[in-house]
């Protein structure tokens, strides 16, 4: 009888590690077709822009999400281009570009699973406007720092330390 059970829970065990390994094997798929298509497109940042928004929408669900153009000098936004993510209507916070640089401190990489519980005024704020989930990515080549994605989710835990290292992935190809 117990090594009945064993085998049961084994299975179960394999069936789980099979979903999971199919799983992450299609994000690689998709960021290595982003990867592809990012290669292949002109130099339209708008295009290039929208591509990688259409592969983001495919790994990571979220209710919003944007990638900003960022001027080398000075740091300010010369443009940004928004997906509304599974959402309906849905659009990335406004996070402006101190408070992202704070957040990012820097790092590549920002995750606030849930952004009730992290004790930062502009976070709670975000919190009461529904983004309960942020994850910012640094658009880097080198030291220069070129934009920054922005994701947005309107649950806790919409965000894993995973998501941040494939978007992180995502975010070097841009570059």
């Amino acid at each position: 009888r117990s090594a009945s059970q064993r085998i049961s829970r084994q299975s179960r065990e394999n069936e789980l590690l099979l979903g999971d390994t199919r799983h992450k094997a299609a994000r690689l798929e998709v960021v290595n077709e982003l990867a592809r298509s990012i290669n292949q497109s002109a130099l339209d940042l708008e295009e290039v822009f929208q591509t990688a928004l259409r592969g983001i929408d495919r790994i990571v669900w979220h209710t919003g999400a944007s990638i900003s153009l960022l001027d080398e000098q000075n740091g300010e936004v010369l443009d940004t281009v928004y997906s509304a993510g599974a959402a309906e209507g849905g659009k990335a916070p406004e996070v402006d570009l101190t408070l992202a640089r704070e957040l990012l401190a820097g790092a590549d990489t920002f995750l606030a699973p849930d952004t009730r519980n992290t004790g930062t005024p502009e976070l709670d704020v975000m919190a009461q406007r529904g983004v309960l989930s942020l994850l910012l990515v640094s658009i880097c080549l080198g030291d220069r720092k070129l934009g920054l994605m922005t994701l947005a989710g309107d649950r806790p835990g919409t965000f894993y330390a995973e998501d941040a290292a494939i978007l992180k992935g995502v975010a070097d190809q841009l570059a």
